[in-house]
């Protein structure tokens, strides 16, 4: 018989539950490691670099545009049926505003699919212009032509390092069908566009021929991109490159034939573009995503306007 004055015993430890096994389970799964961690990082920013490289290429075919309308001004017109100066310039400013734009649509990795191929895609489309431009300034002993087919290298150069890494994460397709579908016209009047040039201006010299390659090239590029746009981020990238071309085309036939069809058919192309930021439908406005987008676009302009700087504070002050 025990004491009655004995302390009690104390009870043994008990074992660990399955309860707490499974949460011990539940929380390692939960949490990735820092392996996997690091992956997903190193990937991330690889699409992050794929990005400012085709921002850099918006802002080389800018810089292209202007060289091209500073060395062939004398040459804004060619022969019926090839490309001309502004042409060339108009399709080099409506790509590089289409890359642009695509370059910040798509942070962080959210890819579709196709952009992965058609950013591999400029590297011989690069490669391309580097040669027809090497070859005509050797030819024609134009430097300037030399150093432009020098930086174009450079360029397919960045778009090959700067290629990303690992598995894109797809955006959700817009449902914007009326957008989509004007783009698809754009897409396929941008195709004719190209292939008329093609036709009409390899038949001629070597400059229009130059001219003809540089301007099917992007040209083609931008067509690509703009058939292929599906999410609302990349809608909103193309749209605005493809006013700026018919708003080109409008001025181009006002210089060219001065022609009321040729200024009224793409004139009334861009009312239509300009038709999707309407607040429509009329019952629900906020459906629309262009009508929303340009809301943001005011709000964030307003904030912009009444948030007035240091120095005019100061001012002001004063």
């Amino acid at each position: 018989a025990q004491a009655t004055g004995a302390a009690p015993s104390l009870p043994p430890m008990p074992k660990k539950t399955a309860r707490a096994a499974s949460d011990r389970e539940g929380h390692h799964a939960g949490f990735k490691s820092d392996e996997v961690l690091l992956k997903e990082r190193r990937s991330r920013d690889s699409f992050d670099g794929a990005d400012l490289a085709l921002q850099a290429l918006s802002w080389g075919l800018w810089v292209l545009a202007l060289f091209w309308l500073a060395l062939f001004s004398e040459a804004s017109a060619g022969p019926a049926g090839s490309p001309g100066t502004m042409q060339v310039c108009l399709s080099l400013v409506v790509c590089g505003i289409f890359c642009g734009n695509l370059a910040r649509a798509s942070p962080r990795g959210t890819w579709s699919t196709w952009r992965m191929f058609w950013q591999l895609g400029w590297v011989p489309s690069l490669l391309l212009l580097a040669a027809a431009l090497a070859h005509f300034g050797m030819s024609a002993g134009r430097a300037e032509l030399q150093a432009l087919s020098l930086a174009t290298l450079v360029m397919a150069l960045l778009v090959v390092l700067a290629r990303p890494h690992g598995q894109a994460i797809p955006g959700r397709g817009s449902d914007a069908y009326c957008a989509r579908w004007l783009l698809v016209a754009d897409g396929l009047l941008g195709a004719k566009l190209a292939l008329d040039m093609l036709m009409g201006g390899l038949s001629h010299g070597p400059l229009v021929r130059l001219h003809t390659i540089v301007a099917v090239i992007p040209q083609l590029l931008w067509v690509t991109g703009t058939l292929l746009c599906c999410t609302e981020a990349e809608l909103f990238a193309a749209v605005p490159a493809a006013m700026v071309l018919h708003t080109g085309g409008a001025l181009q036939g006002w210089l060219d034939t001065q022609k009321l069809v040729d200024i009224l058919v793409p004139a009334g192309v861009v009312v239509l573009h300009l038709m999707l930021f309407l607040p429509l439908p009329r019952q629900d406005p906020d459906s629309n995503p262009f009508h929303m987008q340009l809301k943001r676009s005011l709000r964030r302009m307003g904030r912009l306007l009444a948030t007035p700087t240091s120095g005019f504070a100061d001012g002001a002050e004063d």
